[in-house]
């Protein structure tokens, strides 16, 4: 059975798609915002580099530039749903899905923060940054840790999701909004 799963490069300009096969036929990547209506591929057949006509069985990776994956998504994600699609020995086209979520921004927003805290030497108005930083990265990780603990679903829609799995995705969205109002404007435009 197919599987997928992906995180940013450290450096935030990639996205690290990762999945595996077992005597499967890639067919496409897919992604969608959570909540989102649009589902947009994120890569095809004709980007990877085993066989794509016939079956294969092994574990692929492909990078996708966040700069590329914005245009194509039409923002910023935090919530994201990948969706690795193939077809099977019957020639049946099946899915396996995860979502992922991508802090870029919030990563972004922190550092700036910080680097707000080290310049302000001992100025009492430097707390209000330090106390939001602190709330910003444990609403971050408390999202991250959400996300870990809701397995690969198969199938592409929110009605495939057991009332379980849509708490923890709606309560992971609900932090990692949180942590962005946080920022309360400290973001810049990004460069991926």
């Amino acid at each position: 059975m197919a599987s997928i799963s992906g995180a940013t490069t450290s450096d935030g300009t990639y996205l690290n798609i990762q999945y595996s096969l077992s005597g499967e036929t890639f067919k496409s990547i897919q992604g969608r915002l959570y909540k989102g209506s649009k589902s947009v591929t994120l890569v095809s057949a004709s980007e990877v580099q085993h066989d794509t006509e016939n079956p294969v069985s092994g574990n692929f990776s492909v990078l996708k530039s966040m700069t590329e994956l914005i245009a194509e998504l039409g923002e910023t994600p935090g919530l994201l749903l990948l969706e690795v699609r193939i077809a099977d020995r019957n020639k049946n086209i099946k899915s396996a899905t995860s979502y992922i979520l991508i802090t870029i921004d919030l990563d972004c927003c922190l550092a700036q923060k910080m680097n707000k805290i080290v310049d302000c030497g001992n100025d009492p108005n430097c707390d209000d940054h330090f106390d939001d930083a602190q709330k910003m990265f444990l609403f971050m990780k408390s999202s991250e840790f959400v996300m870990n603990t809701i397995p690969n679903t198969s199938g592409f829609t929110e009605g495939s999701l057991t009332a379980d799995a849509i708490a923890k995705l709606n309560d992971a969205e609900g932090k990692y909004k949180k942590a962005l109002e946080l920022c309360s404007g400290n973001l810049s435009s990004n460069t991926y």
